[in-house]
Formats: structure tokens, C-alpha cells, sequence
């Protein structure tokens, strides 16, 4: 897993069939030696939180853990930027993913309020998508997934 370079962006381009983003910041990708397995693309709004607007794996790859060392890999990159707040752009196939990760519904009723005055500061109406929520360094303080107790 590695930010996206420049040549890589011809990739990924051909991979999901669309072209490449203007508006995208960064892309982090997962590689099989020159085969590419997914991609996030992430969009940094201000310097208080960031969008991951696609998270996606080849469906040929999921269920084996891609998805979140995908997902901690891109968390980790903003995390490195001093960014405290990140929104998942959800979809109907990655919802219940994103639940499973332990990230928050976007609820316009709940929305923490360090949040709510960095959200002031974007020009989408984010009300009328799915998004999920999450702070890096909280994320970071559970376990992995994947991971399991060592006995001694």
C-alpha cells in the first residue's frame, strides 16, 4: 500500500474505468506487483478534515482483509497530515463495511461539534449523501480487526 505517484494514476485510471478526479488530493493504492487491488481517493476540503470519497476493492479480493488494511493505510496518510477528522463517502456496498469498522453514521442531529464548524467550511451539502465519521488517533486506539489475543 502506497500514496498514488503520478505514474500510478494511469492505473488507476484504467482500473476503475473513470477518469481521474480533479478534485482528488491523494490517492493510496494497494498493489500486487504491477496489478492494482484498490484504491481510496481522498479530497482535503481545509486543514481540519478530509473526504475519502472512494474506497474500493476488486471484488475478486475482498474478505481477506485488503479492505481494512486499505482503509488504516489511507487513515494513517491524513492521520500524518495533523488532520483530526475524516469523512467516508458511504454507498450501498460499502455501508456495512464501513459499520463493521466501527465508524459513526453521519447523523445531522448528532454531529460532534468540533465537527459541525469544520464541516461550516466546505461548499458541499453533505446532508443529502451517506457519510461516515472518525477521529484517526481514536480509530488507531482499537484493535485491528484481524487481530487476536496472543496466549502465553
Amino acid at each position: 500500500m502506497k500514496v498514488a505517484s503520478e505514474n500510478d494514476l494511469v492505473s488507476i485510471k484504467k482500473f476503475s474505468n473513470r477518469p481521474i478526479k480533479e478534485d482528488v488530493d491523494f490517492y493510496m493504492i494497494i498493489m500486487d506487483g504491477e496489478r492494482l487491488l484498490g484504491y481510496a481517493a481522498v479530497t482535503l476540503p481545509c486543514d481540519e478534515f478530509a473526504v475519502i470519497n472512494e474506497l474500493y476493492i476488486l471484488p475478486s479480493q475482498r474478505g481477506m482483509g485488503l479492505g481494512d488494511g486499505l482503509l488504516r493505510a489511507t487513515l494513517n496518510a491524513i492521520d500524518l497530515k495533523g488532520i483530526h477528522w475524516i469523512l467516508i463517502e458511504g454507498h450501498k456496498e460499502l455501508n456495512s463495511f464501513l459499520i463493521h469498522e466501527e465508524l459513526s453514521p453521519l447523523n445531522k442531529d448528532e454531529i460532534p461539534f468540533e465537527l459541525t464548524s469544520s464541516l461550516k467550511k466546505w461548499d458541499k451539502d453533505y446532508c443529502y449523501k451517506e457519510y461516515y465519521y472518525c477521529q484517526p488517533r481514536e480509530f488507531f486506539s482499537k484493535k485491528c480487526k484481524g487481530s487476536k489475543m496472543i496466549r502465553r
